[in-house]
């Protein structure tokens, strides 16, 4: 009578490994290769426009990191007698300088009209811009750097504000980040011809829509996905975009947010169903506790994603009007 073949323990340990290091390297191939198709983005041309459609405008261009990139925009110079200010307007991940196609002309005309001058422009990979990987703020933060620098340039002694739109408010924080905060005098003396950047140099932030995290803007886009068992990817696809940009850190925005000494203006539609809501309930109602003095928070009752400015178009112009008014009015 034959015995049956006893399983010993270390087989079976090293079976367990074995299958554990499949699972690992399946894991990590599929990350990077969703990471990569994530960052690939298809680029997304400018709806066709009528050039009276867009107000008074110039075409330009600029450079970005080290002069890999060439980033295609429009400057819009104000309407006003005087001007208040310049407002730099960073898209949302996917989308370009007409972030709400043809009718983001209504909001240029707002600004203009209110005594700004505009610079939309297209990011990386978007628009009319030269294409590369978009890896959301780890890396379009360098995008955000070249269009302050280049309105600080045409506009020196006019206050500067960012508008983030999205995932383009993951890149304004990143930007900021990576800003000093304030110029050593000496090393603006010593390159008296170059136009160098600290966070001085911003004047107010406005964020539509934001995120608390870069990370939590890469979950939404995984959600979105028809990806088996996504929530395993969660961690492990912001990995391998993170490593993909020179291991770029994730960043709190919270923190940052709460520590900037410019005024912040946060709007959303309060049931937006892409991001997060935990994380940002917890981002709005943080701001609205810590920072009530020079913070303003404007909630629509809308479900869409970064769609307040169609859905409540009076609504949106008359709050983000009186934030303009209180500190940039004069």
């Amino acid at each position: 009578m034959r015995r049956k073949k006893s399983f010993s323990v270390p087989r079976l340990m090293a079976l367990v490994f074995i299958l554990f290091l499949v699972i690992i390297i399946a894991v990590t191939i599929i990350s990077f290769v969703r990471a990569d198709r994530i960052m690939n983005i298809a680029p997304s041309p400018l709806d066709p426009f009528a050039t009276n459609v867009i107000g008074k405008h110039q075409n330009v261009s600029f450079r970005s990191a080290e002069d890999q990139y060439t980033l295609k925009g429009w400057w819009l110079p104000h309407t006003t007698k005087d001007p208040k200010g310049t407002v730099i307007l960073i898209h949302d991940r996917g989308a370009n300088r007409l972030q709400f196609s043809l009718d983001t002309h209504h909001l240029y005309s707002f600004f203009t009209d209110s005594g700004f001058n505009v610079l939309a422009f297209d990011q990386r990979g978007c628009g009319d811009s030269s294409s590369g990987l978009h890896a959301y703020g780890y890396n379009v933060y360098e995008d955000v750097l070249a269009a302050i620098k280049y309105a600080k340039g045409k506009t020196p002694s006019l206050p500067l504000i960012l508008m983030g739109y999205g995932a383009g408010n993951s890149a304004i924080w990143h930007a900021w980040n990576s800003l000093p905060s304030s110029l050593d005098e000496q090393v603006e003396t010593a390159n008296a011809d170059e136009i160098n950047l600290s966070r001085n140099d911003i004047s107010g932030i406005i964020m539509d829509t934001p995120a608390k995290s870069t990370e939590d803007c890469i979950k939404s886009d995984i959600d979105a996905t028809r990806l088996p068992l996504r929530k395993l990817f969660y961690w492990s696809i912001p990995l391998a975009i993170r490593l993909s940009t020179s291991n770029s850190a994730d960043l709190d925005f919270l923190n940052l947010i709460l520590d900037a000494p410019c005024p912040i203006y946060m709007t959303r539609n309060k049931f937006d169903e892409v991001y997060p809501p935990e994380n940002i309930n917890s981002l709005f109602s943080e701001v609205a506790r810590l920072r009530s003095s020079t913070a303003t928070i404007f909630e629509t009752e809308g479900q869409g994603h970064v769609t307040g400015w169609l859905d409540q178009q009076g609504a949106y112009k008359d709050e983000l009007g009186k934030f303009l008014q209180q500190w940039f009015g004069n």
